[in-house]
């Protein structure tokens, strides 16, 4: 094979890797409270930029390159620690304060902003959400459902540069108890497009009514499970 023949056809090979860019840039808390997605440097002055882009492959995930919440081309494997030990200390809270995160809202629901870059960053996206591990065990992640959605078509779609709202539902009877980078009752949702996948996480943490309403659905399953036994 010529060699121009040879380097255009490994460019076909890595262009959808080089192009597909879909990433969780923003957590905005029911509470007012607004933090970057892990992926996103605290420091980033671009934060769409495709560096920034969580790669998340189950198998790379299952191999080690990448953690539960990816890897980025700019920092490799995405952790939830330092993200959450730097916005703590910006927002002046002390060791092992989740007050200062964003909230999910009393009914569970939880809002992020995807950014789309170009057409092979679209959606459909699926959902997963971590109430125990802190992002660090992939089987700590539950299926989540998506009440508001980025359009697309297999990853695929016409738009670019365009900001979508995403709303990630909590499953049922789950409570934010992980421990992350000393912060407690903390929560991880991450969300991925078909593509890559591509996507991004975000931490957060409950109010006092979606924790209680929360407890209240585990307690009552028991006393079903109970009362059927």
């Amino acid at each position: 094979m010529h060699p121009t023949t040879t380097f255009l056809a490994c460019l076909a090979t890595f262009l959808p890797l080089i192009s597909a860019h879909g990433t969780l840039t923003e957590i905005r808390g029911a509470n007012g409270v607004n933090m970057n997605g892990l992926s996103i440097p605290a420091n980033s002055r671009n934060k769409n930029s495709i560096a920034n882009t969580a790669i998340i492959r189950d198998s790379e995930i299952k191999s080690g390159r990448a953690s539960p919440l990816g890897r980025t081309s700019g920092g490799g494997a995405v952790t939830a620690a330092s993200a959450l030990q730097a916005f703590s200390r910006a927002a002046g809270a002390g060791a092992g304060n989740a007050a200062t995160l964003p909230t999910a809202a009393d009914d569970g629901t939880v809002t992020v902003i995807y950014h789309q870059v170009n057409g092979d960053g679209a959606g459909p996206l699926d959902a997963a959400i971590d109430g125990t591990s802190g992002g660090t065990q992939a089987n700590a992640f539950k299926t989540a459902q998506i009440l508001q959605n980025v359009p697309g078509n297999n990853g695929r779609s016409s738009a670019s540069n365009k900001d979508f709202t995403v709303k990630v539902k909590m499953p049922a009877g789950m409570t934010c108890d992980g421990t992350v980078g000393g912060v407690q009752n903390v929560c991880i949702v991450r969300v991925r497009n078909p593509a890559g996948p591509f996507g991004g996480a975000a931490a957060f943490t409950q109010s006092a009514k979606s924790r209680k309403r929360a407890e209240e659905f585990r307690k009552a399953r028991r006393s079903e499970v109970a009362f059927t036994a």
